[in-house]
């Protein structure tokens, strides 16, 4: 996880009720710490304690009620490996305001920023001002300053300054969250009302993990140049039989697969392991010559993967193998790891699926039909939005993650088999000739065990949210 830029100790005080010695401090400061002058200009942030620090192992030894403010990476949010962090800050602090930049990052690397001002907690929690921006791509010449982020209530457009690049233009949407438990769990940062689609979605409904049982990220090599780059349309002569499709993000459309070893793109990947006893172990190089020349040529570059060797592996496995019989499995729902909306596809080929993709294998008892009805489900505009709302990460260019962790927590109902094969039926029909957005959305609402009024608000809520941020985006 990236590390934080915390403000602590320093060579000017921070007076705790008045704020013009803090600006004028911050303008003394280099441009890479300006940033932090959002917050700061906040009255969230009037009190900073000089002796917090934040080590490797973290430790907040702050006093009772003081403030402080950490500019870091979104990442942490919403990632596994950013749980501590998480559990540490609702543990040792009540978060005051959270400003989540998200693709209107204000640096021109890939970093997703985000501030947070932090309070030692007290005795009463006090309400959790969190504040997301959305950056679009219209013109307009309405935004505010970047420094109203701080108002109590900000603008619902900024300006957005980029250290060495231009700025941007962000839509502001500002919620109010009263209720904040010590937990490792993600944060998905939506306030405390005016979501009724989704409380209404989570009843009496499974999650897609108990339809799909396997789910998980593709294999990680961490030597595509070695494993996958070279075998294309004319691949370095290897035994056949170690040689597999391998389907990455950008072959998977919605509803179906496009793998094509001519158009490029795509790749076989050279894959040294077979399974034994239901363990995934490396193959042995002396029963296949071909295969040991080409690795014995790329030795040097393989052996440059120290921990490969550490962890007690073979030069020339892959970092994270799979299961045979699961990599290639014949049937798979398959998905990008980022995207511009859902995109999920099945594959029935038995390729492996990369990196920059995820897969779910159904059950054994699973009929084609349940795997297109759960297609017609995830492929819906209904599930877009639980995704975007709730469990996706927003990067750059409007693109969300889709993290296996994520998916495997989307609500799913389980209707009738006449209303599953109908909408499977349905799937199947948009794979050749797609399907009304409109329709989409009413038909997979309707798989839920919801009232009539209860379906018309959560299509009413979803058509809304979807056509907001639609808008904001523009024209791609």
């Amino acid at each position: 996880m990236a590390a934080c830029t915390m403000l602590a100790a320093h060579d000017r005080p921070l007076y705790p009720t008045d704020r013009a010695p803090v600006a004028q401090w911050i303008e003394r400061r280099p441009p890479e710490r300006r940033c932090l002058s959002i917050a700061l200009r906040t009255r969230d942030a009037a009190r900073v304690s000089p002796r917090l620090t934040l080590n490797p192992a973290p430790s907040m030894a702050w006093t009772h009620g003081s403030r402080v403010v950490i500019i870091t990476s979104n990442k942490f949010m919403t990632t596994a490996a950013g749980g501590k962090l998480r559990r540490l800050i609702t543990e040792a602090s009540t978060p005051l305001r959270i400003i989540d930049f998200r693709d209107a990052s204000p640096f021109r690397a890939a970093v997703l920023a985000s501030i947070l001002v932090l309070e030692k907690r007290p005795a009463q929690t006090p309400k959790t001002t969190v504040v997301r921006l959305s950056r679009h791509r219209r013109t307009t010449n309405g935004e505010a300053a970047i420094r109203t982020l701080g108002d109590e209530l900000p603008p619902p457009h900024v300006m957005v300054p980029r250290l060495g690049a231009q700025p941007v233009a962000a839509d502001v949407d500002v919620y109010t969250m009263t209720s904040w438990r010590p937990s490792s769990r993600p944060w998905h940062l939506n306030g405390d009302g005016g979501d009724h689609a989704l409380q209404l979605l989570t009843f009496a409904t499974e999650k897609l993990s108990t339809m799909l049982p396997r789910l998980s990220v593709g294999i990680k090599t961490t030597a595509d140049d070695v494993f996958i780059a070279p075998f294309g349309e004319q691949p370095p002569d290897v035994e056949p039989e170690l040689l597999h499709p391998l389907l990455r993000g950008k072959s998977i459309r919605p509803w179906t697969t496009a793998w094509d070893l001519t158009n490029g793109y795509d790749r076989q990947v050279l894959y040294p392991h077979r399974e034994e006893s239901g363990r995934t172990v490396p193959v042995d190089l002396d029963r296949y010559p071909l295969a040991r020349q080409y690795l014995e040529s790329r030795r040097q570059r393989l052996e440059e993967r120290t921990y490969v060797l550490e962890a007690g592996r073979q030069w020339y496995e892959i970092w994270v193998p799979q299961k045979l019989s699961t990599l290639s499995a014949p049937r798979k729902i398959v998905f990008p790891d980022f995207a511009t909306s859902n995109v999920f596809a099945i594959e029935t080929t038995g390729a492996f699926v990369g990196s920059s993709a995820g897969f779910g294998v159904p059950a054994a008892d699973a009929t084609d039909d349940d795997l297109w009805y759960l297609l017609f489900l995830l492929n819906s505009p209904l599930l877009e939005y639980v995704h975007k709302r709730h469990f996706g990460t927003s990067i750059l260019a409007g693109r969300y993650r889709y993290w296996v962790r994520q998916i495997a927590d989307y609500p799913i109902p389980w209707p009738s088999a006449t209303v599953r094969r109908d909408l499977a039926k349905r799937a199947r029909d948009a794979a050749q000739t797609g399907i009304d957005e409109a329709d989409h959305l009413s038909r997979a609402v309707s798989a839920f065990p919801l009232s009539s009024d209860d379906r018309l608000t959560v299509c009413k809520e979803v058509a809304q949210w979807l056509s907001l941020a639609e808008a904001r985006a523009g024209p791609r």
